[in-house]
């Protein structure tokens, strides 16, 4: 007989052949392996026979018949001959028996009690698999993750049980694990009372949305850093009617300075939105991400979740931030307005802007938080992204250039 491909096989243990038996898995061999292939998501021969006599077809109700012996791991070796050892027929009834068990228990049978959670990506729907959650049932806490189908399955003493669960949230930076809200808002737990487990039990979807938590995080953080963000809705952005395309695989930040009309006078937020109003028929919003003034306050701009409108042609992947100033020197741009700054300079007028230190700490905490969530590997200055043009070969100025550089030096960040 031909060997067969696959290494292992579950098996029911109710009609082993002797060879099946001989070349078994200890239990404890058997729950490693059945884990480890269950964690991958890897198929086992044998896998979909044992799914579907579980009235619940969870990972661990496969795990608890490997480890009740109602189904055995058995070796490949087992079939390098002919099983043979058993009448087939009488084995046959016998499974058949068996999954009539399974399926209609006996009224004397005892019965389960609880919830079964199903939890999904908000943006994809597909199943989230080895998600971190927390539960609490009977005031006990349970900790464990999602199985190979994304489903949670929480047992209680009885019928009517409080049962929650707090799923975790992964941002782009995290490749395993989870993150659990630092909020105690009851927005993020789902609530449910236990009810009889069986074939008909209903299932509560739990659609995660990793990218609205990861701004809620954003913003948590920088409230903890002591430079909060204001929301956009706090300086009167409105929404667009025009499309604008998603983004969240960034690993860019672009610095800006807001230009020449603006300077370090009045207040962030009508700056805020007198861009926005400059932006607003050419992009559809306003194009940068976080704008900071003068005092060091950080605002929102276009939803982190949106791709910016930043840099020319290269805005995929791109955070831009705006310092609400201008940061070039007189001499720098070479048009009429540059000559009148000369001009006045000579006259002792000082007409070129330095950042101030509470800026310069509300843009390196920034910084750290968009790190924090992100995997930032490059910090440019505007002009230093390709194929620049126009207000692009200046931004964001000289003196804005020299922050970006000592940026790069505290955070070993890479040049564009």
């Amino acid at each position: 007989m031909a060997r067969r491909v696959s290494a292992v096989k579950l098996i029911s243990a109710l009609y082993p052949s002797l060879s099946e038996l001989k070349h078994t898995c200890p239990v404890d061999e058997a729950l490693d392996i059945v884990k480890q292939h269950l964690e991958r998501g890897a198929d086992i021969d044998g896998m979909e026979s044992l799914r579907n006599v579980l009235m619940l077809p969870f990972d661990s109700e496969v795990m608890k018949q490997v480890e009740s012996g109602e189904w055995l791991l058995v070796r490949d070796e087992a079939y390098y001959f002919d099983r043979g050892q058993i009448d087939k027929s009488v084995g046959a009834k016998l499974f058949e028996h068996r999954v009539m068990e399974l399926m209609n228990p006996s009224p004397g049978a005892k019965k389960s009690y609880g919830c079964i959670f199903k939890v999904i990506s908000f943006d994809s729907r597909e199943p989230l698999i080895e998600r971190p959650y927390i539960a609490m049932v009977s005031g006990k806490i349970i900790e464990g993750r999602t199985d190979s189908e994304g489903r949670v399955q929480l047992l209680a003493p009885s019928d009517g049980v409080p049962v929650s669960i707090r799923v975790s949230f992964r941002t782009p930076l995290q490749h395993t694990g989870g993150l659990f809200s630092e909020s105690t808002d009851t927005a993020f737990v789902t609530e449910l009372m236990s009810r009889e487990l069986d074939a008909n039990t209903w299932v509560c979807r739990i659609a995660v949305n990793d990218r609205a938590m990861t701004r809620h995080l954003m913003i948590k953080r920088a409230e903890i850093s002591g430079f909060p963000i204001t929301d956009r809705s706090e300086w009167g952005a409105v929404k667009s009617g025009k499309h604008i395309s998603y983004d969240w695989d960034y690993s860019m930040i672009a610095l800006h300075h807001a230009g020449r009309s603006y300077g370090c006078g009045g207040s962030g937020s009508t700056k805020m939105g007198r861009v926005f109003s400059e932006h607003l028929e050419k992009f559809g919003d306003i194009g940068y991400h976080f704008g900071i003034d003068c005092s060091g306050q950080i605002f929102e701009g276009r939803d982190i979740r949106l791709k910016g409108a930043s840099v020319a042609g290269y805005n995929t992947k791109v955070i831009g931030v705006v310092l609400l100033e201008d940061l070039t020197n007189a001499g720098e741009v070479g048009d009429v307005v540059d000559r009148a700054r000369g001009f006045m300079e000579v006259l002792g007028q000082k007409t070129q802007n330095t950042v101030p230190a509470e800026q310069m700490n509300a843009l390196t905490a920034l910084i750290g938080i968009i790190r924090s969530v992100f995997p930032i590997e490059i910090l440019g200055g505007h002009r230093e992204f390709p194929k620049q043009t126009q207000e692009g070969k200046v931004c964001p100025g000289n003196n804005g250039m020299k922050i970006v550089e000592a940026l790069r030096g505290t955070t070993g960040l890479e040049v564009p």
